[in-house]
């Protein structure tokens, strides 16, 4: 049973102007939580020990929606009108608590992340007004504030788009958040209770170019494609779906496999797709090789990036779950031989980037990990990048460009003895942006990158490189261009200025 109640738009521009007024900002309640950002904030049931005091009106909003704890009726009449109160009861978000009718307590979560205002189910320490058996049925809406979510949301340009699609939508965050920047945008959920989350969200923020529907997948949108595609699936494995928003089947990709596979039938040429999920290296196939498979027949019509953020052996894996308490050790047990059997070597939380061609070439697939601080502006780099060496000839362009040395490169170079004597015996530079790297030179072509100040065409580095034979007796224009255009795309290098169209990272 949905908690939330679809008022007028009146009352919908009643409870927004409560929010704004208090200050319900994510900046605002993260610095009330004494974190960095809304995705690291912990309830005061998850063990938060500040801003625990009710103050201000915003205190009051954050002890009810976020941490979702009762609050008795005084210390509600103190910070709220009558008008304010009957304008949040009119849309379903407070009632008194069934066994303390001296509380009120919140009927869903609700908080501010991405410039909006999400509800969400309660969780499952939420003492509400609902009890504990009822506040996690198998259609539960998953909450959008998540380290999860964050990644996922992460993952996502907010770049002007034409038709924005999210499968797997929940409470609609990301399509909710692309309104704002494409022409229109779909949430789509095969449970009721999100779709219906999330056009309550989109009458929340007063989104008018948005549309949920429910369906299996793309059901709901047969016919229609879309330049922009993304989906955080269930990606949980699990023998059995008791929990619809987590559960992806056996090896938990059943949802996922679907979803690649429906690509060549809704996403537009030029169009691109994001996915934040837990897949698998296996003996057979990397997972970016998995992902070619589950296209189809189709796959060459796709350039992909992978970016990892965590892999791990799956007994590693299944034996931290089993240690937090989280499954069993028999469970863990289990799910550690399924995967052995299956041939996988590494379980990884991953997000990938597929862009469909525009016309007929070669298809490129990159693998790379994340970085602190790495996101969809690195990863759209990267794109672009591969996109125009791939769609033009830039060798003129190239030579021209004047790189310079990141300022994130670190130069390794190791030592043996030898004669007594300590010579090289290996030198790499080591990254960690725009992703993690390492990347083995000779020391003549590690020091050779300090010409490249920005100021030096490659032409010209180039021909110092001639004169001093830092790089042997004869260096062909292709092949140093080839060498510098592998650093640019490794992050070694930097163009002072874009190549194309390519902006710099």
């Amino acid at each position: 049973m949905l908690s939330v109640r679809f008022g007028t738009p009146a009352e919908f521009a009643a409870v927004r102007n409560i929010l704004i007024g208090a200050g319900f900002t994510s900046t605002n309640v993260s610095e009330r939580g004494d974190v960095s950002d809304i995705y690291k904030f912990r309830t005061v049931g998850e063990g938060r020990k500040v801003g625990l005091e009710i103050r201000d009106r915003l205190d009051l909003l954050v002890r009810l929606f976020v941490d979702c704890l009762a609050v008795r009726s005084a210390q509600v009449d103190q910070f709220l009108s009558r008008e304010d109160l009957a304008a949040i009861e009119a849309l379903g978000l407070l009632d008194r608590h069934p066994e303390d009718p001296d509380r009120y307590a919140s009927t869903v979560r609700l908080y501010p992340t991405a410039a909006l205002f999400i509800a969400s189910d309660l969780e499952t320490q939420a003492p509400g007004r609902a009890l504990a058996d009822e506040l996690e049925p198998p259609d539960h809406v998953f909450s959008a504030i998540t380290t999860l979510t964050g990644t996922f949301l992460g993952q996502i340009p907010e770049t002007p788009c034409d038709r924005f699609l999210e499968v797997c939508a929940g409470t609609g965050i990301a399509a909710l958040r692309a309104a704002s920047t494409a022409r229109h945008a779909w949430a789509l959920d095969i449970t009721e209770r999100s779709t219906r989350f999330a056009e309550f969200n989109a009458r929340l923020n007063a989104i008018e170019n948005f549309t949920a529907r429910q369906g299996d997948l793309y059901d709901p949108v047969r016919g229609m494609t879309f330049d922009r595609i993304v989906a955080h699936p269930p990606y949980v494995p699990a023998p059995s779906v008791d929990m619809i928003y987590r559960d992806g089947g056996q090896d938990g990709e059943q949802i996922s496999r679907r979803i690649l596979a429906g690509l060549p039938e809704h996403l537009e040429p030029g169009g691109r797709f994001y996915c934040t999920w837990m897949t698998t290296d296996r003996k057979d196939a990397q997972l970016e090789q998995r992902v070619r498979e589950m296209l189809g027949e189709q796959d060459d019509e796709f350039d992909l990036v992978a970016v990892t953020h965590q892999a791990m052996p799956p007994g590693e894996y299944y034996g931290r779950l089993a240690a937090a308490g989280r499954i069993s050790f028999a469970q863990a047990e289990e799910r550690y031989q399924l995967f052995r059997d299956l041939g996988a070597e590494r379980m990884v939380y991953c997000s990938l980037a597929l862009q469909r061609h525009t016309t007929t070439r070669r298809a490129f697939t990159i693998r790379r990990e994340s970085a602190e601080g790495s996101g969809s502006n690195q990863t759209e780099w990267l794109l672009g990048w591969c996109t125009t060496l791939e769609e033009t000839d830039t060798l003129a362009e190239l030579l021209e460009a004047r790189p310079r040395l990141s300022e994130h490169a670190r130069l390794h170079v190791t030592h043996r003895v030898e004669g007594g004597e300590w010579k090289v015996d290996a030198s790499e530079i080591r990254l960690q942006h725009p992703f993690v790297r390492t990347i083995e030179l000779s020391l003549n072509s590690a020091i050779l990158l300090t010409l490249c100040d920005g100021d030096r065409s490659i032409r010209e580095i180039l021909e110092r490189v001639k004169v001093t034979g830092a790089l042997g007796a004869e260096v062909h224009e292709q092949a140093f261009a080839e060498f510098v255009r592998v650093l640019i795309g490794e992050g070694v290098l930097v163009l002072a200025e874009p190549l194309l169209s390519v902006e710099t990272q």
